[in-house]
């Protein structure tokens, strides 16, 4: 009972003084960059990933004074949660099933992904973590070793998540990187002594282990999912103060979760708990099922998510297959493309995709040919002369064509070195008999080689029949 007593002290501690990091640091870098390359980069990123994880481990570990666990076990259950971060959990969610390709496209996607994939695979990484590295121990010899463990894995697995999602994003300013890492350490320290009371439970209380083990991944899967979709849902909103709000949610999250766990580990001390014999083998050969089952429906997941959709418009005798994550309800962004345009084109398709490597494909039709000498790009994208404009006869699908090569400062936006971010455009001009068509592919200058493989496949589709 004391013991975890002392261990929730230690999480309200913890949570009080991520708040306050979380404070000094927007105060101070509200509006700071580090640098943007080089040692002093990366030696930044470590140090606010890796702050926050140490509180939460430190706070843990001093005040677990009634039995507290030895050093190296606590050392080796961060290292536990660094190690199936990295060699697991990364390769699984973000190569195997490439889920930032495809998880924005909608809300249903985005809550089915994160339940089922992200949440199922930490879940079970937390379970099995625990299982075959502490469960057999000796040292594991009472409920709140399981809250304990399971804390110190999540904070390690916070470590290199947050590392790996830093080495991403460089513009970020010093407060949204110990906005990331704080999040992290919070959610995945919560998690895990969640899945880490269950296997606790499978241990040393009387009863069905196979149904302590299900339910307790199940718990760590579908809270971390709900949770990741609500907070990436806040986060697209864009709102004004969009990081303390998803911050806030993180923070309710995550003491909810240690008082829920709290209650639940001090009925299970409180009432006459023996150690029983390990779970039979059928207990593991379960969790085994449950998770393959979870692995077969995600990649139905992304199987459904990633098939081309079909256009076609019969008026002016076009078709082609566009990814799913191109949005053909958003023009927002496509407007500044035809804004000012004086060469009285219809619009026939435009979708933008809303990723952090977002593209857009605009398709316009115009009866009869084109007057090319008359062609004006200011006129036709609304803004000054654009810049590095090169000129190409190319041909696509069987047909010949020209195609623009030009790039845009995008509107409102500067680079960290102050410089003006630009977005790389393609313009393809197809002039047939009765219409030329305008294809217009826009794209982030860093995103090119990515998204380019895009369009690539929406021409290679490409089927005209005027």
């Amino acid at each position: 009972m004391a013991r975890s007593q002392s261990l929730l002290r230690s999480g309200s501690v913890n949570i009080v003084s991520q708040v306050l990091f979380l404070v000094a640091m927007y105060l101070a870098g509200n509006e700071t960059t580090p640098p943007t390359a080089g040692i002093l980069k990366d030696l930044v990123i470590l140090i606010l990933s890796a702050f926050p994880c140490t509180i939460w481990m430190t706070f843990f570990y001093l005040q677990d004074r009634v039995e507290p666990e030895p050093s190296g076990y606590v050392a080796a259950a961060g290292l536990t949660g660094m190690a199936i971060a990295s060699l697991f959990y990364i390769p699984i969610v973000y190569s195997a099933f490439g889920v930032n390709d495809w998880i924005y496209q909608s809300f249903t996607t985005l809550f089915l992904a994160s339940i089922f994939i992200t949440g199922a695979t930490a879940s079970f990484l937390f379970y099995l973590s625990l299982r075959f590295g502490f469960y057999p121990t000796n040292e594991f010899d009472e409920p709140a070793d399981g809250m304990a463990y399971g804390a110190f894995i999540g904070t390690g697995f916070a470590l290199v998540q947050s590392i790996a999602y830093l080495s991403r994003h460089p513009e970020y300013t010093l407060f949204s990187m110990t906005y990331t890492s704080s999040s992290n350490a919070l959610v995945y320290a919560s998690i895990g002594s969640l899945v880490g009371y269950y296997v606790a439970k499978s241990k040393f209380a009387q009863g069905n282990h196979r149904f302590n083990s299900l339910i307790g991944i199940t718990s760590g899967m579908l809270l971390f999912g709900i949770y990741q979709a609500l907070n990436e849902f806040i986060i697209l909103t864009s709102i004004a103060g969009v990081l303390w709000l998803s911050f806030i949610l993180t923070l309710v999250f995550s003491i909810a979760v240690l008082t829920v766990v709290y209650l639940k580990m001090r009925k299970l001390t409180s009432s006459t708990f023996q150690q029983t014999e390990h779970p039979q083998s059928a207990a593991d050969q379960y969790v085994l099922i449950l998770f393959a089952v979870l692995m077969v429906f995600g990649a139905y997941l992304k199987f459904g998510a990633t098939q081309d959709l079909h256009f076609a418009q019969d008026k002016y005798g076009i078709s082609f297959e566009y990814p799913r994550n191109l949005d053909p309800s958003t023009s927002a962004a496509l407007s500044m493309m035809t804004s000012g345009s004086r060469w009285g084109n219809d619009l026939v398709f435009s979708g933008e995709d809303r990723s952090s490597d977002g593209f857009s494909f605009l398709v316009e039709a115009r009866s009869g040919s084109p007057d090319s000498a008359q062609f004006s790009l200011v006129d036709y994208t609304g803004q000054v002369q654009p810049a590095s404009v090169r000129t190409e006869d190319i041909e696509i699908v069987g047909r010949r064509a020209t195609r623009l090569k030009y790039s845009l400062q995008e509107p409102g936006t500067l680079r960290t070195d102050g410089f003006p971010a630009l977005v790389w455009i393609y313009t393809d001009i197809i002039p047939t008999p009765r219409y030329t068509y305008f294809l217009t592919f826009r794209t982030k200058s860093n995103a090119f080689e990515k998204t380019t493989l895009a369009h690539q496949r929406i021409l290679s589709s490409l089927h005209i029949s005027q």
